[in-house]
């Protein structure tokens, strides 16, 4: 009869997936550094917020490719005030084919270095006044909405990829990018950004799905036992 203490069978720790397919949510913060817009706007507010979807294909645990959107609020321009005016709200879509290559990874935690080519397309939200003509009419106040793109981008950066659980995932990091964008007028609304930069740090969560069985149970034990 089998004593109590007697040590129950032993169960192979299961290894990291070697190939997965990670769906990825991601939010931050994103600094507009420059404008090379011609028009006498000045910045009021440079910074917003960053955030979108992304899909990763990963061969193995040191690379993979990702595609991926990303919406960006850069921040506000105003003119000076007087009987014309105009505040400008400015804010990105992007798209991006996006690579992360991981020099350093171990079971639970690895360092990756990203770059990545994208579209972006910018957006702006005029509102302001429109001067009048003399003592009949008053100043107007008037506002508008209007796009333009696409535009070339590319980007890169450093982050961490931290194993929460086998199937959930913790990334964070910290990136630049440059879009080459309008400076002029966009649909007779507002002048657009022009080219700029932007830096962001931003965390998210990724959900992967194991493509392969190298590291099932069985399969574990299966390498063991040779």
């Amino acid at each position: 009869m089998q004593g109590l203490d007697t040590p129950g069978e032993h169960r192979p720790r299961r290894r990291p997936p070697e190939t997965t397919l990670d769906v990825e949510l991601a939010a931050g913060l994103s600094l507009r550094l420059g404008s090379s817009s011609s028009y006498e706007l000045s910045e009021d507010q440079s910074a917003g917020l960053a955030y979108g979807p992304s899909v990763w294909l990963a061969p193995n645990r040191l690379f993979s490719l990702g595609l991926a959107y990303e919406r960006v609020a850069l921040g506000v321009d105003r003119s000076e005030g007087g009987t014309s005016s105009v505040d400008v709200r400015r804010a990105l879509d992007a798209v991006w084919l996006r690579g992360r290559a991981y020099p350093w990874r171990e079971d639970s935690v690895g360092l990756f270095v990203g770059l990545g080519l994208g579209m972006s397309w910018q957006h702006v939200r005029g509102t302001g006044t429109r001067p009048g003509d003399g003592f009949t009419r008053p100043p107007s106040a008037y506002g508008c909405d209007a796009s333009d793109g696409p535009g070339i981008a590319l980007g890169g950066g450093v982050g961490l990829d931290v194993a929460v659980s086998r199937d959930v995932a913790f990334l964070t990091g910290f990136d630049a990018a440059a879009h080459r964008q309008s400076g002029d007028v966009i649909g007779g609304c507002a002048p657009g950004s022009g080219s700029i930069t932007t830096l962001g740090a931003h965390l998210g969560f990724a959900y992967r799905f194991d493509l392969d069985d190298s590291s099932s149970p069985r399969t574990s034990a299966r390498i063991q036992a040779r």
